[in-house]
């Protein structure tokens, strides 16, 4: 791949991680301990960023490293990498509680998602129900 390309691919996904941070440029440099300049060259491809710098952006933005790096073409749906990023980070402490406490944690885990599937396969039926009812009512059928 063309260096320039991916510079200006790179520079265009910091921007985007920031904006879904909401956060501005003169934060991300106060934050980063840059020169507000260096990280608007940065954003605008004119200048690559470090890789500790992008490291940092990457903690500061809550975005995987891994999805600036990447070559993908579809940028699309930034907020399933960030919701994938939270998921790790959660496993993550997750895996250092003790066996007990994971066991109990997937105990309640458990029961409470096969609570919600219930509540929503109640939710649909009664919409049905309701779907079905107006549609009598409607055509003349009741």
């Amino acid at each position: 791949m063309d260096i320039e390309l991916s510079k200006k691919k790179i520079a265009y996904k910091i921007k985007t991680a920031r904006e879904l941070a909401h956060k501005t440029q003169v934060l991300m440099a106060k934050e980063l301990n840059i020169a507000r300049q260096t990280y608007l060259d940065i954003e605008n491809g004119k200048t690559s960023a470090k890789t500790t710098t992008l490291l940092e952006i990457a903690e500061i933005t809550k975005m995987p490293i891994m999805w600036f790096l990447e070559d993908s073409r579809d940028h699309a749906d930034y907020q399933s990498v960030r919701d994938s990023k939270d998921v790790m980070d959660f496993m993550m402490v997750i895996s250092k509680l003790p066996e007990p406490a994971r066991i109990e944690l997937l105990k309640n885990s458990t029961q409470m998602a096969s609570m919600m599937v219930s509540f929503r396969n109640k939710v649909a039926s009664e919409r049905e129900t309701d779907s079905l009812h107006r549609f009598r009512v409607v055509s003349g059928v009741c």
